[in-house]
């Protein structure tokens, strides 16, 4: 096995839960995957107690967390081929169960760090959560890095499924923004020739917020368009600062952020130029959040300058020109599933429809 699908194992290992078994030989790589789990909770709590209290332990966790994860890549070798065998490809269109291993953290992981594995073993492009309804609009939920649709599961179900449809934008993370959006730009222009919907109303969260405004600034959105809101995009970039425990937060980092993340960088030359870029003739509506609620959050946000959300800035995810801009005392991984902004964006959708 070559050593980058080995990476790519080591690295699925660390960030997501086993998928479903179907067999006794995924069972058991499963129960491997949960007892590291567990030690790796264990020392992340281990080391969230050290930042707050003493560093001269982080050395020591740093040490058995990587040791932790050498034991799984052993466990991880044939991985891929188990959860995610080729026959299990879904094609852009389909119908797509938010309770399926196609959209596990595992799947989220190889599309950061292996876009080609992820076409070729789960699929990529715009998916149905039903069969398609002429006569209510479309929701289109865009996912951002490190995510999948599951990511939208507590935010769909807050809507209003008598007027509205839900599609879901997927794609692996792991390529430059332009390619992602293009790749979308195709899928969508396909499935709204198959399903002419009447209305698109699109939710974005964290990169997915770039993508799709990369998508409406080089390719335009190939149907009726209603509005847009950004959730958490960090429009204006993310920064860190340097601090003696920046080891920890880059060991967080690379768990969470692909190898391209030149462009998301606070003053790149991509943001640049995307921020330069006319609007497009759209209503658009942002928000963003200022605390940490998960681990994930109080891990990374006291690496980050200013309030944040544990990840993006919170000054990053306002955008000129639009309608409303509003902060909700939620992090980066918990604000689609409050139901403050479920509420809001009700009320959004409620008054731009009228």
């Amino acid at each position: 096995m070559s050593t980058h699908v080995l990476i790519v194992l080591l690295v699925i290992a660390a960030l997501g839960a086993p998928a479903q078994a179907e067999s006794l030989e995924v069972q058991e790589v499963q129960a491997a995957l949960a007892r590291c789990d567990r030690r790796l909770a264990r020392l992340d709590a281990d080391s969230a107690r050290a930042l707050a209290t003493s560093t001269a332990d982080l050395p020591a966790i740093e040490r058995a967390y990587g040791e932790e994860v050498a034991r799984r890549q052993n466990v991880l070798d044939s991985a891929l081929d188990l959860l995610f065998p080729v026959a299990h490809h879904l094609a852009s269109g389909s119908l797509l169960s938010l309770d399926s291993a196609l959209v596990s953290h595992n799947a989220a992981a190889l599309g950061m760090y292996a876009p080609d594995e992820f076409r070729r073993r789960i699929g990529g492009g715009v998916y149905l959560a039903e069969a398609f309804d002429p006569a209510r609009d479309v929701i289109l939920c865009v996912h951002g890095i490190h995510g999948t649709p599951a990511d939208y599961r507590g935010f769909i179900g807050s809507v209003d499924r008598a007027r509205y449809q839900v599609w879901f934008a997927y794609y692996p993370t792991g390529e430059k923004i332009p390619a992602m959006a293009h790749a979308l730009h195709e899928a969508l222009a396909a499935e709204l020739a198959r399903h002419p919907a009447r209305r698109v109303w699109v939710i974005c969260h964290s990169l997915g917020g770039l993508v799709f405004r990369t998508l409406l600034a080089r390719d335009g959105f190939p149907g009726p368009l209603a509005t847009v809101t950004y959730v958490s995009t960090p429009h204006r970039g993310v920064r860190f600062a340097p601090m003696p425990v920046v080891r920890v937060a880059c060991r967080w980092l690379w768990r969470v952020l692909p190898a391209e993340v030149d462009d998301l960088l606070e003053g790149s030359d991509y943001l640049a130029a995307l921020n330069a870029a006319p609007a497009p003739g759209v209503r658009v509506r942002t928000a963003g959040g200022d605390a940490w609620k998960s681990a994930k959050a109080r891990m990374v946000g006291p690496f980050i300058p200013g309030a944040d959300d544990g990840l993006v800035p919170t000054d990053s995810t306002p955008l000129a020109g639009s309608a409303s801009y509003r902060v909700f005392h939620e992090d980066h991984y918990s604000i689609l599933s409050s139901p403050e902004f479920q509420r809001a964006y009700a009320g959004w959708l409620a008054e731009d429809a009228r």
